[in-house]
């Protein structure tokens, strides 16, 4: 390949790296890369919790895995802020006709997507003969100080796409809770 035509195929493949970068980046707010990174300090708390039977579903909309639910809040009494970061993982099998369904987990907090978020939340894909297989996330939420109590319970959702079925087994929750770092803040 001549010299004008590799830096033409380098511009263009460059261009498109910076358009995948950036469009992802609009999909969701929870998305967003703080500026600087988000601190906890001290000893985490920590909740654990674990379940090693099957599960199974086709729903198309988010559903709550059975059990995968960690209770907590922020606010009078408890902690003015929070630093929660979630690690799920389980194994998994996502099984369709079609080539490339998607079998995607979220993770909420409060509520709210942990981040980042779950335009694109791709947990397994159903490729050829599926065979189970571990699978794992890691997500963080943050919650800037505030007195008033809020919500900050962690539950992991599922959902299959048209035509799949998504299976899990084996899973396993845990949440590392810790305030927030004094000159720190949540990104916006």
């Amino acid at each position: 390949m001549s010299r004008p035509r590799l830096l033409t195929a380098a511009l263009a493949v460059g261009a498109l790296g910076a358009v995948a970068l950036i469009a992802p980046a609009a999909e969701s707010a929870t998305r967003a890369v703080p500026a600087a990174p988000v601190q906890g300090t001290g000893t985490p708390a920590v909740a654990t919790l674990w379940n090693a039977d099957r599960f199974e579903t086709s729903a198309q909309d988010w559903t709550d895995l059975p059990g995968a639910v960690v209770p907590d809040s922020t606010g009078r009494g408890v902690g003015f802020d929070g630093v929660f970061v979630v690690h799920f993982d389980a194994d998994a099998i996502c099984e369709s006709p079609v080539d490339n369904a998607v079998c995607s987990v979220r993770v909420l907090v409060g509520g709210q997507v942990a981040a980042p978020g779950d335009t694109n939340a791709r947990f397994v894909t159903a490729r050829g003969r599926p065979e189970w297989s571990a699978h794992g996330y890691t997500r963080t939420a943050c919650f800037a100080p505030q007195f008033d109590s809020r919500d900050a319970t962690t539950r992991i959702q599922v959902r299959a796409s048209r035509d799949a079925s998504f299976g899990l087994q084996n899973w396993h929750l845990e949440v590392e809770r810790f305030p927030l770092r004094a000159g720190t803040a949540c990104p916006s």
